[in-house]
This record gives structure tokens, sequence and C-alpha cells, in this order.
């Protein structure tokens, strides 16, 4: 009730209770503290802190030793408070105050679970006059039991204490004495509801329970009937989410205001006052009567508690103050408190409280009346958790599942970058921590922050410093499940095609977040599970795609942003590409314009990249820091500590000297500092060393020209294969790879070399030497060879490997040239490695015996094909190939296709069986081979139409993959089958057709030597497959030549119409239907028209388009006796359905084989704007039985579907109590499968007969208490009507038909109802 100030309540002032709003995230108790402090406050004690439900800031309650004379002065008025200005090192962050007060008005958060642990929300509301946190509060004591001991009471079960509730308070105005407000019950309620909507956490509430004392429980009540009545989708969420309800002294019908009228005369809150009176049985009956409609048959738990001591009344004394110090009074009486829920009226649900009114929410430590109210609130959470359970199904995902996803996204090298990238010298970086730029991305909620500067500025180290720091620093603030999710990935133009593209970027992302977040991602996994589960195992069968990762990413973050704050960390995005680069910040731009803090509880995402000053370009949406104006220093720290050990041979201007000639240019400083220390091992004294740096050029072009300088010709081969490898080589490989050469038929006469290295440790040294320092080995479990640094690679393909070629071999040739030139190089290595003795000889093909015994098989075996092509892209000749492969003979190809089957046997580009050269060739578009096989003596008894293991010709692959000039040189030859049949009975023409190849469609046809209406096995054709793929250009160009065949009958060209309205190609069936009419009458296999494939699908253009020829059978059935109206109701196409009824020529009511019209299927499938459809036509015979015996409410019942239940018995027409073959009506039907709306809309009807039995002679009400539907068992007692076969409740055993004993709750009602009965 009332709490009027008096004295008692203000002896202990200094220990009064403040709020102190606004405190930032990264602040302790122990910093809040200091501060306060610091601004005069004697030694106060932060008894709570925890993050506000706006996610902003924390909220804390502080009590104070000594509260300073201003402060007390200011809180005369406790709502207004007092502002504590907090200074902010940024300039460019909003101000920041610390607000206090003791008014607590609105929503303040108590405590707060761990994000992971926080599965409900307890909110708790104070009485008439009462204070949000005072009432809650011991007398004379500083307990508070809402914030010091139900927290830790309400927790995980299963012996494990971890809380689980968020806990809050609600404070609202509502002082009786000299008021102002004449806010009444829905004004109150409406304030509430405003509040509550902020309690969701990514878009989704926890369960509530709410604990409610005295006239905030009216308000509670006031506030579910608004959101019941409204039709906001947000308040629905809200509303569902209300598990439980404890009321505390609640006057459900009226309390006693006798003493407090006086108090008020005929101020403004008179109204409030006397609606919750004795009195006043019009406002609280109206109330309580809509909240028995709201929450009267929701799976739902209300408590109530009553006070069984009178409480004093309030009394003017003889100076005019007003005292609670009158008569004592009982002011809300059990009947009142306890008139809630006519079933909820036994020891589980009503509790006596040894307590006054006001004191009945107020325990100390140790309390005996508390530990009655706190097991009663630990049974409303825990059936608020099973309720929600039960209704949500929490999907678990199993490790296994979790695993084998894992697994798919994961690939080679997906870290080795990282760890490529060298760690920042001691000292260096730290610079960054206290940039003002990067503090304020930190600060930030959500920002981008671009680390940008020239190529060997060091942004990549300064990347991974960074990454390193925040990820070392969230560690020892945060356990390891609570703390924020740490990202990188390093784009790596060197690497394998995944460490190059935005495609390896969101597999990496997806896996580092599935492994740490992976409730987060439980459609990822699901979506992998059933993509294997449809179409076979990942990587055999199917692939990821990269839009649809993105999706998943995307769609990811704010979930795991809800729990968790997420660092995003992406290095030289320049290496993806120029387009990748761009749409890669839009992403990342798009991505944290959708972050709130409301959406994420106050977490936030930073996404950190690094990037040369091209391709991307400044905005106000990104922070940036440009390296090269920041670095000097850690260039000087960097030199200075590597030249220190040599002392005076290092005089104190040469590491100044290189400090201003590197220009921000880290990697230049490093070469340079390599030579320096070698000048001075080589006792060259310090003006020597001077003259030298002051040689060396300070453009790093220029600097790697003068590295390249006298290179030897195994320098070169070196170059080449770190260069224009397809991916990265190892140690191992490229020591194989620099090993073999063409006068070797064996690898032990390689290894017989003189000039063999024997092992990779040699090997790591000879690459540092060969390379001049320019290529590296990467540390790590993989020891992979790359250059120092992605510039070294611009520039030897740019001009260096030009020079270094000249210098060689004396060749002056073009850029172009010498790229083609060195992978013909490469393709040829890898030719002569398979070849050799050891290979060829083999027996046993087992992968790992392969990988172990020849550590550069696999790269031969699955490049030698790739560097081919490339260099015939490059116009390269390929000398000697033909020798190499010792064609015509197919030894060494039929040894590449095992292997390649062996080690690659799910890749897209495996080999067949008798796979030959020219397959090869013309598969892949190898122009200069298969010239050279034309050429070749042997061609004309061994022919360039030879089929492999899938029966293709090479034409047939040229064609197959679009390749043109293949298929000309193929054809010039006329030796060629152009109509050759292969697997399936596919032909070049079928193929280069559905693959959209129009040049080779083309070409084919212009031989005439093609048959432009064969029929694969599947009777489709040229045309039809273009028609199904909606390639209108290639339906022109076939249809253009004048012989395609309409005639025959059941032909496939005649289903070409059939496949354009099957997938809604409007434009193809309206050229059809323009110029070969007749094909509308053509069907399917399975008697499908193209009005029903378009119906079907919902295509309503090409439906208008058939509609409009006026030559179409509407009412024809297809094998299943389903017509284009059934087809189209079933999928709920309402505006095809809609043009279908509009022609007034449809039977509405024709039945499919299953005895389904298009009313019976659309109400099955729940379509209710199509359902709406078919009975305003007033045709519809809405109690047609199907062949199982169900009429369409009986369907649509069986579904829940709510809406369509509602339509169908509106019309007036339903015979609600028809049974279909089991025996079952609708009602027993919606009382087995638990649902409890449509049950009710049946139940309102006044129609159904109650205790109708089913074949097996089982009630509704026995079927829902079979199946455990609490809330459908307390609708159907609730009519008063069922009829139960129970002699008297003594010696009570299962009724007949079984209620299972685990249905306790249900067996309490069935009991109530007896006791009822008799």
């Amino acid at each position: 009730m009332t709490s009027l100030p008096t004295e008692d309540q203000y002896l202990l002032r200094e220990r009064r209770a403040f709020r102190v709003r606004g405190v930032p995230h990264d602040w302790t108790r122990d910093r809040l503290r200091s501060f306060l402090e610091e601004n005069g406050y004697t030694r106060p004690a932060v008894q709570s802190l925890t993050k506000e439900v706006h996610g902003r800031s924390q909220t804390a309650t502080v009590t104070f030793q000594s509260v300073p004379n201003q402060l007390q002065e200011r809180l005369a008025d406790p709502a207004k408070g007092i502002g504590l200005y907090v200074p902010s090192s940024d300039q460019h962050n909003r101000p920041r105050s610390l607000m206090l007060d003791t008014a607590f008005l609105g929503v303040t958060t108590l405590y707060t679970p761990s994000l992971q642990d926080h599965k409900v929300d307890l909110v708790a509301i104070s009485g008439l006059g009462g204070h949000p946190f005072g009432s809650f509060k011991e007398r004379h004591g500083e307990h508070m039991w809402l914030r010091d001991a139900l927290p830790y009471d309400v927790t995980e079960e299963g012996g494990d204490d971890r809380p689980v509730s968020r806990v809050m308070v609600y404070g609202y105005s509502s002082n009786l004495f000299q008021s102002d407000s004449f806010q009444n019950l829905e004004d109150l309620g409406t304030a509430f509801h405003r509040h509550l909507r902020k309690l969701a956490i990514a878009g989704a509430f926890k369960p509530i329970v709410f604990i409610a004392h005295s006239l905030g429980g009216l308000i509670v009540k006031q506030t579910l009937i608004s959101l019941y009545k409204s039709k906001d989708e947000e308040d629905q969420k809200l509303l569902r989410a209300v598990y439980g309800i404890a009321f505390f002294g609640v006057p459900h019908d009226g309390m006693d205001i006798s003493s407090l009228i006086p108090m008020v005369e005929n101020g403004p809150n008179r109204f409030l006052l006397e609606s919750i009176g004795l009195f006043s049985s019009q406002t609280l009956s109206t109330q309580h009567r809509e909240f028995l409609e709201t929450l009267g048959t929701r799976e739902s738990k209300i408590i109530c508690f009553y006070e069984t001591r009178m409480s004093p009344t309030a009394i003017k004394d003889e100076r005019g103050n007003w005292k609670i110090a009158g008569p004592a009074a009982v002011l809300v009486s059990k009947s009142s408190a306890t008139h809630c829920r006519e079933w909820e009226n036994g020891p589980q649900f009503i509790c006596a409280i040894n307590r006054t009114h006001s004191e009945m929410v107020k325990f100390g430590p140790e309390d005996d009346e508390y530990e009655k109210v706190v097991e009663l609130i630990q049974s409303l959470v825990r059936e608020a958790r099973q309720t929600q359970e039960r209704k949500h199904p929490l999907h678990q995902i199993s490790p296994e599942q979790i695993r084998k996803c894992l697994q798919s996204l994961a690939f080679e090298n997906m870290q080795t970058r990282s760890s490529g990238v060298n760690d920042a010298t001691s000292g260096t970086c730290t610079w960054l921590l206290h940039h003002e730029t990067y503090i304020r991305w930190i600060a930030s909620n959500h920002g981008l922050f671009w680390i940008k500067g020239k190529p060997g500025s060091g942004k990549s180290t300064l990347l991974k410093y960074a990454f390193n720091y925040q990820k070392d620093l969230s560690s020892t603030t945060n356990n390891t499940a609570n703390g924020d999710i740490f990202l990188s990935f390093f784009f790596h133009d060197r690497g394998e095609e995944l460490q190059k593209t935005p495609f390896g970027l969101f597999r990496s992302l997806l896996h580092q977040l599935l492994k740490q977040a992976p409730d987060a991602l439980s459609d990822l996994v699901d979506d992998f599970g059933q993509k294997c589960k449809d179409m076979g195992n990942y990587q055999e069968k199917w692939k990821w795609d990269s839009n649809d990762l993105w999706r998943f990413l995307e769609s990811s973050l704010p979930r795991v942003l809800a729990v968790r704050s997420v660092w995003l960390f992406v290095d030289a995005l320049d290496e993806c590409g120029e387009i990748n680069a761009k749409d890669l910040v839009k992403k990342f731009k798009l991505l944290t314009e959708r972050i709130t803090p409301l959406s994420t509880y106050g977490n936030k995402l930073r996404i950190c990249f690094s990037c040369r000053h091209y391709p991307i370009l400044s905005s106000t949406a990104l922070l940036e820091v440009c390296l090269e104006r920041e670095n000097r220093g850690d260039i000087s720290t960097y030199v200075r500590s590597e030249l220190f050990p040599y002392g005076e041979s290092m005089s104190i201007t040469i590491p100044d000297l290189i400090i201003d000639r590197a220009s921000g240019v880290f990697l230049w400083a490093e070469l340079v500092v390599k030579i320096v220390v070698d000048l001075g091992l080589n006792g060259d004294g310090p003006a020597k060393i001077m003259a030298a740096v002051h040689s060396i050029p300070k453009d790093l072009d220029e600097l790697y020209k003068r590295l390249i300088h006298n290179m030897t010709p195994a320098s070169l081969k070196l170059i080449k294969w770190v260069c224009f490898a397809t991916r990265p080589l190892s140690v191992s490989e490229l020591r194989w790879a620099m090993a073999v050469r063409a006068d070797y038929s064996s690898l032990n006469a390689c290894q017989n070399a003189e000039d063999y290295i024997p092992d990779d440790d040699c090997m790591k040294k000879q690459i540092v030497k060969l390379s001049r320092g320019l290529a590296e080995v990467t540390m790590g479990d993989d020891l992979i060879v790359q250059f120092i640094h992605q510039s070294v690679k611009d520039f030897l393909i740019g001009r260096g490997l030009l020079e270094l070629i000249k210098e060689i071999t004396g060749d002056q040739i073009s850029p172009d040239v010498a790229i083609g030139m060195s992978h013909f190089e490469l393709s040829k290595i890898c030719i002569q490695y398979v070849a050799m003795e050891e290979i060829t000889q083999l027996t046993n093909y087992e992968r790992q015996k392969l990988y172990a015994d020849f550590p550069f098989l696999r790269y031969a075996i699955s490049s030698w094909v790739a560097h081919l092509k490339q260099s015939d892209d490059y116009g390269i000749m390929p000398e000697g190939i033909l020798n190499l492969f010792q064609w015509p003979l197919n030894n060494l190809l039929d040894i590449w296709t095992k292997i390649y089957n062996e080690i690659h046997r799910y890749s897209d580009g495996c080999p067949t069986d008798n796979t030959r050269l020219e397959h090869v060739a013309a598969r892949y578009n190898i122009k200069g081979v298969m010239n050279a096989i034309l050429r070749s003596d042997s061609v004309t008894a061994i022919g360039v139409d030879s089929e492999d293991g899938s029966e293709m010709t090479p034409l047939a692959w040229a064609a197959k993959n679009g390749h043109e000039d293949m298929c000309r040189i193929l054809l010039a030859t006329g030796r060629v089958e152009v109509d050759t049949k292969y697997l399936n009975n596919q032909t070049p023409l079928l193929s280069a057709a559905n693959q959209g190849h129009q040049a080779v469609v083309r070409l084919l046809l212009a031989t005439k030597q093609v048959d432009i209406n064969v029929e694969d096995e599947g009777g489709m054709t040229p045309l039809s497959l273009t028609a199904r793929n909606g390639d209108m250009a290639m339906v022109k160009l076939l249809l253009d030549t004048g012989q395609i065949d309409f005639e025959t009958k059941n032909h496939g060209n005649l289903r070409s119409l059939l496949f354009a309205a099957w997938n809604g190609h409007e434009a193809i069936v309206k050229l059809f239907l323009t110029d070969h009419a007749d094909m509308i009458y053509s069907t399917s296999y399975e008697d499908h028209t193209a009005l029903m494939l378009a119906a079907f699908n919902g295509h309503k253009a090409v439906v208008k388009l058939l509609l409009a020829t006026g030559q179409v059978e509407i009412n024809l059935k297809n094998r299943n006796h389903q017509t284009a109206l059934v087809l189209a109701a079933e999928n709920g196409h309402e505006a095809v359905v809609k043009l279908l009824l509009d022609t007034g020529k449809v039977e509405v009511n024709s039945k499919a084989m299953s005895g389904h019209t298009a009313l019976l299927i659309a109400a099955q499938n729940g379509h209710e704007a199509v359902v709406k459809l078919l009975l305003a036509t007033g045709q519809a015979e809405i109690n047609w039985m199907d062949n199982n015996g169900k009429t369409a409410l009986a369907l649509a019942t069986k579904q829940g579907h709510e809406a369509v239940v509602k339509l169908l018995l509106g019309t007036g027409q339903v015979e609600i109590n028809l049974k279909d073959r089991d025996g079952q009506t609708a009602l027993m039907l919606a009382a087995m499968y638990g649902y409890e709306a449509v049950v009710k809309l049946l139940l309102d009807t006044g129609q159904v007969e109650m205790n109708l039995k089913d074949r097996d002679g089982q009630t509704a009400l026995a079927l829902a208490t079979k199946q455990g539907h609490e809330a459908v068992v307390k609708l159907l007692l609730g009519t008063g009507q069922v009829d139960i076969d129970s002699k008297s409740l003594e010696g009570w055993k299962p009724l007949p038909w079984e209620a299972k004993e685990e249905h306790k709750a249900i067996i309490g009602l069935l009991k109530q109802y007896f006791v009822s009965l008799s």
C-alpha cells in the first residue's frame, strides 16, 4: 500500500540507497568507488553494478557513509538527481555524466547473470505510494532481497549454482499526499508497457515473471490486457513471454482505502484511489474479466500471497502531519488477494505471509517468510522455463554435427598466413594504443578502423599486434566462456585460391565463429546436415556457395552479439583484388550500420582491416591511420635494436641515415639493415657502410632490382616457382621441383646429381641464398615458401622477371612471353616428375603412402594442366609436350588418371578412365596442344575423335565447356563425328544448348550434321532444355533454323512450353503461344498441362498469358486428378487462385484422387487468403470429406491453423461434430494435438458435443489428457459439460483412458473437477 515518510525511515539518511546510472561498460565496482570518492563522497559502498536493459551503460546501487550536504539539498526532489561529469580522453565522443538519484523511476536492473546463463527476467513492481527499491528492502537494514538474495537462490538446476535470472525493479510516481498526478490504471499500465518492450534482446524476449505488490499487481494486469488487445507484433511477442506472476497483497476485489481518502481530499489522484477501493466493483471486475480473457487459458502460473497481520492506518496528528499510526485494519482481505483464477486455489498457488500489508515484501537475511516466498518463485521460474522449452524446444546441435560442419569449412593453410607475418619488435607498435583514432574506434559502439599505408610499411605486423593485444587484454578481464570473440583473416595473394578470395574469408570466419559460439550458428549446421542428407557427402556431391556463407555470417553476428562482443581483424584487403576489396568494405559498413546497442545488449562489433591506399577510398564512415606518417619511431626502434650488437662498427649516423631514407617503409629498412650487417661482418668500416646506404635506392622496386642483379639460373628457377606456382609450395615440394631435370628419368638419378639439395634444412638455407633474401619459409607446422612481401611479387611480375631473364639468358622478351614461358617450364617439370621410373612402376596407389614417398606428386598431378593452360593463354607453343607424354601412347596419362582419382577423387577436374591428351586439350581449351596433335604424323592413324571413359569425345568436351575456338579447330579437321552420342544419350549440341553456349551451338548447327531434335534419355531436346533455363536468345536461335519438330506426337520439343511455364519464363511462353499455339495442348508424363505447372508454382503472369489464349481447358486433371485450381490452392498462390476463379469456368469442388478439393487442401496447408477466396465464391462445399473422412475444418484443426478454423466457423455452415473414418471430430483432433486456441474457437461456438467418442472409445478430454495438454484439459473442464466416469474421489486410480502418472498437473485438475462435481 502506501509508504508514507515516517521518521524512522530517515533515521539513517547517510545510508540511503542511491541509483547511479550511465556507468561505462568497462568500469568495475572499484573504479566507480574511486570516482565517487574523488568527487567528495565518503566511503561509498557499491552494492550492485550491472548492465542496464537499454544496453548503453551500467547501473549501480550505492550507499554512502556520509552524503555531502549539497547532495542532500539537491535530493529534496528525488526524481531530479544529480549529474557527475566524467572526463573523456576522446574529444570526438559525446560527453558522459553519471546520474545519481533516489527515486528509482523506470526500470532499474539489480542483477544480470552471465549472458549464456540468462534464462528468465524477473520484474518487480511496488504498490501505491511505495518506493520502487525501498518497498522490497528490510526495515532498518541494508538487505534488499531482490538484489542480495533472490538472484543467487534462483539458479540452474542439477547442482549448478549459476544464477539464471535478470532481476529488475520498476518505479512509477504514485505518492498520495499533495500529489498533482491524475493518472489512472490505464495510464500507469501504458507507461509500464513502454518500459517492458525494452527487455527484448536481439529481438527476442526471455520468459518473464512478475513480482507485484498491491497496486503494482493491478498495473501488471492492466498492462497485459493492453498487450492482448494490441495488434502490434512486438506486443504479442512480449505477451507470449509472460509465464508467471507472484501477486503480493494485490486487491483484485478492492482494498480498504477509508483512511487514505481524507489524505488525498479532492486531489487529482482521488479517482485512482477510489478505483481500487472495496466498493469499486465495476472498475476492478471489468479489469479482472479482461485479465482472465488475456491470461485465463494461457500456459502460465499465478501465485497469490496474502497478509495475515493487521496494518496501521493513516492518521493526521495534532500538527497536521500524516502518519501511519492509526487504528489497525486488514487492508487487503484474503478473498480479495486470492481472487484470481478459479483453478489456482491449492497450496501451490496461495500462500499466507505473516506480515502487514506494506511489510509483506520486506525480508531480511535468513527470514522464514522469505523461505516460503523463494520456494514458490523458484517454482514459477522452473515452470516458465519448462513451458518455454516445450513450446520452443532448444535446438541441440551434437558435437559430431559441429565437427563435420567445421571440417567442411576448413581448408588447408587457413591460418598459415598469420603465422608468417612477423611479430612486432619489442618496443614497436605501442604508439597505436594511444593514437586518438584508435581510441575512438575502441570506444565506438560499432566502427570500422582502416590501417593504411604504402607497400612494406608494416601494415600486417601492426594489425597482428593489435589483434594479439586486444585478445590478450580481453582474456585477462573476462573468463573464456563470456569473453569477447576474436576473429581474424590474413589475405595472401601469393597463397592458394581460398587464401586470396572472399570465399576463403567467409569460410574461415564461420569456422572460427562456429568453434567459439556454436549455438548462434545452428542454422548453418542444420543447412549443412540437410544438404548432406539431400545431396550426399560434402565435396563429393556439393560445395558451399560464397553468397550463402555471407548470408549465414550476416545473420549469425546479431545472435553472437546478443551474448558477446566481436572483434574482426582482416589483413591485406588489397590482396583479394580491387572489386572484392571494395565489396567487402561495403559489406563491413552495412554490418556496422545494422548493429545497434539495443539489438546487441550493449555488446560491440569492431572491424579492423589493413589495406594499401588503393582501391579503398577515404570516407567519413572509416576511422583511419596512415602508417608511413606514424611509424618512424617503430623503424627507429627496430634499426637501433638490430645494429646495437655491432657496437663501434656502426657509427651513430648509420641508423639515422637508414631511418631517414626509409620514408616510412619498414620493409626497406629491414632489407637495408641486412645489407649493412653483412657489410659490417665483412669488416667494412663506417664510411664505406654509409656510402653503401647512400647508394641503395629509396624506392622498393629499385632496391629489389639491385638485389636480383647477378642471380644464377638456379635462382631464376626458384623465383619462377615461388612466383607462379598454383599454390605456395612446401619446402619439401620445392626441393624436388628444383631437383627435376629433363635429362633425368628417375628420382634416384636426381638424388645423385651434384646440385641435389639433400634435406629440408639445407633447402631453407638455399631459399634465402638463391632469392637474396626475397623469399622466406613461413613459421608453423606447414613450412611454406613465399616472398617476404607482396611487393616483391608485384615487382617481379611487373619488370623484375624480364630483367632477370635478360641478364641470365640474354633473351629480351615481352612480359606476357616471360610469364607464359615460365608456366610452360613449370608444367614440363610436373610432367617429368610424374614420368619418373619410381612413379610409373607403382603398383600401390594408397594415398598416404604416395604423399610420404613422393612429396612433389600431389602438386605435379593436379597442376601440370593448369600451368599448361596458362602458358597456352599467353600464346606459348608447347614444344616437346607430345614427346614428354610419348603420344600417341597413353601410358603416362593412364598413370596420371589413376593417381589423380586416388588423390583428388571428389574434385571437379577428376579425369575418367581412358582420358587421352586430346581430351585434356579439348576440355581445358589448350589450343596449342591440340594443334600439335593435329600436326603430328600419328594423328592420321589415331584421329581426334576417341572416347574417354564417359564416352565423351574431344568435341563433346569442348562443346560442353563452351570452348568456341577449340570446336572450330576440331570441326575444321573434318574428322570428327559432330553428332556423337555419349552418356545418357547426350550430344555436343545438347550439352552446349543446356549450358547456354550460343556461339558453340551456332558452329554445330552450321555443320548441318547435327540432329536439332535429338532427345536425351529424359526426353529433353535442345529446345526444351533452353526453354527450361529461360535462355530466350538460344530459343530464338533454335527456332530460327525452321527445323524444330513440332509434329511428332509426344516429342520432347512439344514439352518446351511446359518447362517454360513451370519455371515462369514469361517471355518464352509468350513466344511459343504466338508462333506455336498448338503447344498449349501438350502434357507431361504425369498429364500436367502448362496451366497446371504455372499454377502450381504461382507464376501469375504465365497463368494470365495461358488463360488469355482462350484455348486452355481449365478443369483438366493430371494423373492424381488435380486441377490447376487444386494445385494453386495447395501451395497458397492467392493471385493465381483469384485469376482462375475470375474466369467463372472453374469447378470449385473438383476432387483430387485423395478426395481433396481446393478448399480442403488450402485449409490443410493453412492458406488463409486462398480459403477466404474459395468461400467467397459461395460454391465451395464446406462439409465435403476427403478419402479419410476429414472435412476442411478437420484438416485445418489437425494442423492447428487457427485463422483458417476461424474463417470456416464464421460461415455458420460447418457441421462441427462430423466424424472422420477414425471416429474423431474436429474437437478431438484439436484436443489431441494440444491446439489450445483452436479448442477455444470450437468451444465458443456452443455447438460441440463434448462427450462424443472416437472408434477407440476416447473423448476429447481423454485424448488431451493422454498427450499431456494441460491447457486444453483446463478449457474442457471449464465448460462444466464433460462426462467423467468416476464414482468417487476416494481410492482414486487412473481413469479408464489411463491418464499418465507423469502428468501430475492434469491429474490434479481432474481431482479438483471431481471435488466440484461432488
